[in-house]
């Protein structure tokens, strides 16, 4: 009835009803503090795909008027430094190729640290014999209780 009094078109598309929905029902305060919520999201220690979610999920939410490439550049500036620079250096058609480029880069990055930071299988460890033959009396300076062996070498 509004609309005709104001002699404003009547509403054709499910996109303009939201629009105008928000509009009436979604103070303008809620809707500053969502546009921030997107502002300052970073990837942080979330995987790709979990910081993927949380933006998509604000970009919902916030509805904010944006250009393709623009959502693209976002997404880019907040993935973490590491992943980032190795992204950036190769093409992408759209959003979707981009995230799945970074979830491979992200996946092959948290193999490689876990590498890192393990001991190769097959190297000596410091202190302990390399031989594979050896019993439990050669341990036992190694072992925090070892009163009982060191008494007993026969064990």
């Amino acid at each position: 009835m509004r609309r005709r009094k104001n002699k404003k078109p009547p509403i054709e598309t499910w996109a303009e009803m939201r629009s105008v929905m928000r509009d009436c029902f979604v103070h303008s305060y809620h809707r500053r503090e969502m546009h921030q919520d997107v502002q300052l999201l970073r990837q942080g220690t979330k995987s790709v795909e979990d910081y993927y979610q949380a933006m998509e999920k604000l970009m919902i939410r916030a509805d904010p008027k944006e250009e393709h490439d623009t959502t693209i550049a976002r997404f880019l500036h907040d993935l973490n430094r590491e992943i980032r620079n190795v992204v950036e250096i190769h093409p992408y058609a759209d959003l979707y190729d981009l995230v799945a480029m970074v979830t491979k880069v992200d996946k092959q990055q948290c193999s490689n640290v876990g590498r890192r930071f393990m001991a190769p299988q097959n190297a000596p460890r410091p202190g302990v014999p390399s031989t594979s033959t050896f019993n439990l009396y050669d341990l036992a300076p190694y072992l925090e209780d070892n009163s009982d062996l060191r008494s007993n070498p026969s064990r």
